[in-house]
Order: C-alpha cells, then sequence, then structure tokens
C-alpha cells in the first residue's frame, strides 16, 4: 500500500466523529444519514419514527379484498373467453344459445367496465364508486341468469359436446367471479 493511501486513510479516521443520541423508543427506529458537505463531513445519526404496522385485522381483510378482485376480474376473462367458444361450437345451429350468449356477453362487458372504472378509482387513490360497484354486480347478474339458460338449452340438446363443454366452463368461470365479488363485498368495508 502506498504511504499516501496510508496518510489519507488516517487523516479520514480522524476527522470522523459519531453524535451521540439517546436509545431509540420501541416505535423509533434508526438509520444512519450520511450528509456529505463539499464530499467531507461526518456521518449523522439520526433516529425516524415509523409508522405503526397495520393490525393483523386489517392485512387479512385487504389479502381477501386484494383476492376477491383478483377472482372478479379473472372470472369475467375466463366467461368472455368461454362465451366465445360456445358461440364458435354452436355455429349458428340454435338461435336459442345464440340469445343467451348475446345476453351473457353484454353482461360480462358491463361488469368489466365497472371493474376498468374501480381500477381507475383504486390506482388514481380514490374510494370506487358505489354506481361502478352496482355496475359489475348487475353485469355477472345478468351474465350468469343467461349462463343459466344456456345450460337449461344444452342440457335439452345433449347432442353437441363441444357446447356442452364450452356452457359448463362459462359456468364455472362465472361462479368464479361471483364468488370474487362476494369476497370483495365481505371485505371492501
Amino acid at each position: 500500500m502506498k504511504f499516501s493511501t496510508l496518510i489519507l486513510a488516517a487523516v479520514a479516521l480522524t476527522t470522523m466523529s459519531v453524535f451521540a443520541s439517546p436509545a431509540p423508543a420501541s416505535n423509533q427506529v434508526v438509520s444512519l444519514d450520511r450528509r456529505v458537505k463539499k464530499h467531507t463531513g461526518p456521518g449523522i445519526l439520526t433516529i425516524k419514527k415509523r409508522s405503526p404496522a397495520p393490525s393483523p385485522k386489517k392485512n387479512a381483510k385487504a389479502k381477501k379484498l386484494a383476492i376477491g378482485r383478483i377472482e372478479v376480474v379473472v372470472g369475467l376473462k375466463k366467461t368472455a373467453d368461454a362465451l366465445t367458444e360456445v358461440t364458435a361450437a354452436n355455429a349458428g345451429a340454435d338461435a336459442a344459445v345464440d340469445t343467451q350468449v348475446t345476453a351473457a356477453t353484454a353482461g360480462v362487458s358491463e361488469a368489466q367496465d365497472g371493474v376498468k372504472a374501480i381500477g381507475a378509482d383504486i390506482k388514481a387513490g380514490n374510494a370506487p364508486q358505489q354506481a361502478d360497484r352496482e355496475k359489475v354486480k348487475e353485469g355477472i347478474i345478468a351474465a350468469k341468469g343467461a349462463i343459466d339458460q344456456l345450460k337449461t338449452i344444452t342440457a335439452a340438446n345433449a347432442t353437441n359436446a363441444d357446447l356442452t363443454a364450452a356452457v359448463d366452463d362459462a359456468d364455472k368461470s362465472i361462479k368464479l367471479a361471483i364468488k370474487g365479488g362476494l369476497l370483495v363485498a365481505a371485505n371492501d368495508k
């Protein structure tokens, strides 16, 4: 090691000082805040207050709320995909199926529009609007009613296995959205 490096290190060590501070309380966190003035200066020990930890009950509600929201979004997406499969499997063979698919798709679209508005509110830091919540609820109810009608129609005409499977997928998916919606309603208070 060079002599000049050793001298520089010794000078740096002798110029450093530590300021004493009282022991932090249980709700405080000690952090080292280095403030450099013109490339030299002492490290300053500061005490910063920590925000109180959320209660476990609030954490559990927040997790359930997040899970419910995800289930609604995923359930609606899967329902829309399943309704597309129903349309493809039916291929215009049964007008009653087409009518119910149109009604279910309209319900899913309405619910998805409400979800998008709620997402925009949350992203902006605002509480979701009640009108948007109602839009999601009404859309899911409309889609579920139409899918129930599809199940009745396809049960009477079980010759098309692809159609029956697609309707079953739509039913499972809308039930996931309903489950998520109920979870959101129970934990969004």
